[in-house]
C-alpha cells in the first residue's frame, strides 16, 4: 500500500506472533520499498532473529524495539505529528538560535536546545550564516532550500533555516576529517553557483562540542557582519 519512499512504518506484528520469520520478509520488502525504518510495539515478545538484524545492518534499516505495555501508536503518532510541524515551521529553529543567543542557559539546557534544533546533530559542528544584500524574502529562501536539497548535499546531521531575513547552516559530523574551514564550508557554498554574490558570508570555527553551539552562531553572524561594515 505504500506509494512514496521515505515512510516509517509502526507496527506490532500481530501477523507474525506465531512465526517470528515472517518479520524477515516484511522488513525485505519495507527496504525494497524505500522505507526509511521500522518501529515493532513488541507487546507479543516476538524473538529479533539474526538474520533480520544482519539484513537490517546491510540495508542501513533501523529497526526500533518498543518494549514497554504502556506505549500506544495513537500517543506516538501525535508526537511524531507534532515534531513534523515544528520543524515545518519557518520561524521553530530560528527561535531555538535566539533562546540559545539569549545567554540564559546553562550547559546541559544548551544541549538540549540543539537536539531541538536538529535531533541527529554531532558533536563536530561549522555554522555558516548566509547573509544577502537585500533582505531575503520567504519566497526566496524557500528556493534556497530547495536548490540545497536538491543537491544532496544536505545530511540529516545538517540543518538549513530562515533567520532574520537571511540563511543559517549547520553542519556537523561525528568527527570532521579536515581541520579546514574553508575545505569543510566550500562544497555547501558551491551549491548555490552564481548566487553565491548575492551574499556576505560569515562561517565559525570548528567546535567539538554541541555545547558551543551559541558560539558558532555568534562567530558565524559575526563574521557575515563584519563584511558589510568593511
Amino acid at each position: 500500500n505504500y506509494r512514496q519512499a521515505n515512510f516509517i512504518t509502526l507496527t506490532s506484528f500481530l501477523y507474525a506472533k506465531d512465526n517470528e520469520y515472517l518479520i524477515l520478509d516484511a522488513v525485505k520488502k519495507l527496504s525494497a520499498k524505500g522505507g526509511s525504518g521500522l518501529i515493532i510495539r513488541n507487546v507479543f515478545n516476538l524473538p529479533i532473529n539474526e538474520s533480520v538484524i544482519k539484513y537490517a545492518d546491510y540495508m542501513k534499516f533501523p529497526i526500533f524495539i518498543l518494549e514497554g505495555v504502556d506505549i500506544f501508536f495513537e500517543d506516538l503518532i501525535i508526537l511524531i505529528s507534532k515534531r513534523a510541524e515544528h520543524y515545518s515551521s519557518l520561524d521553530y529553529r530560528a527561535d531555538k538560535v535566539e533562546k540559545l543567543l539569549s545567554g540564559k542557559h546553562d550547559k546541559n539546557q544548551k544541549l538540549h536546545i540543539a537536539e531541538e534544533i536538529n535531533i541527529s546533530i554531532k558533536n563536530d559542528s561549522i555554522a555558516a550564516y548566509f547573509l544577502p544584500y537585500k533582505p531575503l524574502e520567504v519566497n526566496e529562501y524557500l528556493k534556497y532550500e530547495k536548490l540545497f536539497f536538491d543537491s544532496g548535499i544536505l545530511n540529516a546531521s545538517d540543518s538549513l533555516f530562515y533567520y532574520k531575513q537571511a540563511m543559517m547552516l549547520i553542519h556537523s559530523k561525528e568527527i570532521f576529517a579536515s581541520s579546514s574551514v574553508d575545505a569543510i564550508i566550500a562544497p555547501y557554498i558551491q551549491v548555490l553557483g552564481e548566487s553565491v554574490h548575492d551574499f556576505k558570508i560569515g562561517v565559525s570555527k570548528v567546535h567539538h562540542f554541541l555545547s558551543d553551539l551559541d558560539e558558532s552562531f555568534y562567530q558565524a553572524i559575526g563574521a557575515a557582519h563584519l563584511q558589510f561594515e568593511k
